[in-house]
């Protein structure tokens, strides 16, 4: 895997992590990604003014839109995947180029829409654990000791 320089937006000058730089790894087709947010997405397709026609997946406060009539089958078939390898992508829609589909996996990640799949937010295939309860995607919280909802009375 080869790692990128990716500079950050700019930031305010009083920010104290101004010109940061982030790496990101190049992402492989056999790489298994994660939507998090699948189930709060949903599509809705967009005339703007000028005529041209936009596909947006909304989720949550946030929102990806695509403005290329080509790319519409690649966020409609993002919008129902919960896990995926990177290399499905490409049989989206219409079928798309290994080439053209990285950049906006990459991209997706780097913005946190899509995380990659780990042995703790993920298990190969179903997302479940082995006894079948699904493993959360949310990294997991500092405590000095383990906690479990039955000591919510307490907790809160």
């Amino acid at each position: 895997m080869q790692t990128l320089d990716h500079p950050s937006t700019p930031l305010a000058a009083s920010c104290p992590m101004h010109g940061r730089v982030q790496k990101i790894v190049r992402l492989g087709m056999d790489d298994e990604l994660v939507f998090p947010k699948r189930r709060r997405v949903f599509t809705q397709y967009f005339t703007d003014t000028l005529g041209a026609t936009q596909l947006h997946l909304y989720f949550g406060d946030s929102q990806i839109s695509f403005d290329e009539t080509d790319l519409f089958g690649f966020g409609e078939s993002l919008a129902t995947q919960s896990t995926f390898a990177a290399g499905s992508a490409t049989q989206w829609g219409a079928g798309y180029a290994w080439e053209r589909v990285r950049p906006l996996l990459e991209e997706l990640i780097y913005e946190g829409v899509l995380r990659r799949a780990t042995p703790h937010n993920y298990d190969a295939g179903t997302g479940l654990r082995q006894d079948g309860a699904r493993t959360s995607l949310l990294p997991p919280a500092p405590s000095a000791v383990a906690r479990t909802w039955f000591e919510c009375e307490t907790i809160t």
